[in-house]
């Protein structure tokens, strides 16, 4: 039997309200950066094609695990986030975080 791509049905995530907000889930963590002080993320949304653009880190708080895993992964990139080990907490018990002015700072490792 031979599998023909077109035959696959195409689906396409919903997205997750998360407070006030509308979320994509995220698949993987591919880049981080700083630009003008503040992290950035390049991301593989679930289900969707490449996305080049760069987000604030503070975009990112209700997935600390992929954020946990891709500096694990590479411990040389900027970052982590700041508030990640918070993020972590709140994620664990289910708590909704604001954003806060240090979002988008990060850890800074001399």
């Amino acid at each position: 039997m031979t599998f023909d791509w077109k035959d696959k049905e195409t689906v396409t995530p919903s997205e997750e309200r998360i407070g006030e907000t509308d979320e994509w889930e995220v698949d993987k963590i591919l880049d981080a950066r700083t630009y003008y002080r503040k992290l950035q993320y390049r991301v593989q949304w679930l289900g969707h094609d490449l996305d080049l653009t760069w987000y604030p880190a503070g975009n990112f708080k209700h997935a600390p695990a992929k954020l946990q895993e891709f500096h694990d992964q590479y411990p040389s990139k900027p970052g982590p986030p700041l508030r990640l080990q918070e993020w972590k907490s709140a994620f664990e018990e289910g708590r909704i975080l604001d954003d806060h002015v240090d979002d988008d700072k990060q850890v800074f490792r001399g």
